[in-house]
């Protein structure tokens, strides 16, 4: 077995975010089916990920498993694009070329710190709605591969759980 291929964008290693597997195949399935519904932002200061730590190494993974290389290409000095190239992937599925902008930023290494914890606050990013377990409901009912894929039965589980908390 070969050694893994060093990062396209190195992240920062005091980066709090992680993800379990389970979460990790969701995402990738995620961005084969839909591309980038987030983002990606790029501190030239310290040459870093300041966000999209998750998505770079879910990007990495696809490209790994699937035998082929991301492109970085630069489009100016706010913006570039990593390259999510067109491919076969799982179960055949044929995975059309994803642009995901990457944001370009020059920060402090305690302003990336800040950025980053804010990024990924839950505390900020909001809260199901009951109307969500509905629409959970309705995506297995259209594709039950694609809900246990992208975990949608999760979605309906925090509701549930979120009710019972006082």
């Amino acid at each position: 077995m070969s050694d893994p291929k060093p990062p396209l964008l190195p992240g920062d290693p005091r980066n709090p975010r992680r993800m379990k597997r389970r979460a990790r195949k969701g995402l990738e399935t995620s961005i084969e089916r839909f591309g980038d519904i987030a983002g990606i932002t790029f501190n030239e200061t310290t040459q870093q990920l300041v966000t999209g730590h998750q998505r770079m190494k879910a990007l990495q993974t696809i490209a790994e498993r699937d035998g082929f290389e991301l492109r970085l290409e630069p489009v100016d000095e706010h913006q570039s694009w990593v390259i999510l190239p067109a491919h076969r992937g799982p179960r055949g599925i044929q995975v059309p070329e994803h642009r995901f902008p990457v944001r370009i930023v020059h920060m402090t290494a305690e302003e990336q710190l800040a950025a980053n914890l804010t990024a990924n606050n839950a505390a900020i990013q909001g809260e199901y709605t009951s109307d969500a377990a509905g629409l959970a409901n309705e995506i297995a009912a259209l594709d039950q591969q694609l809900a246990e894929d992208l975990l949608i039965g999760d979605v309906a589980d925090q509701i549930i759980q979120g009710a019972n908390t006082p």
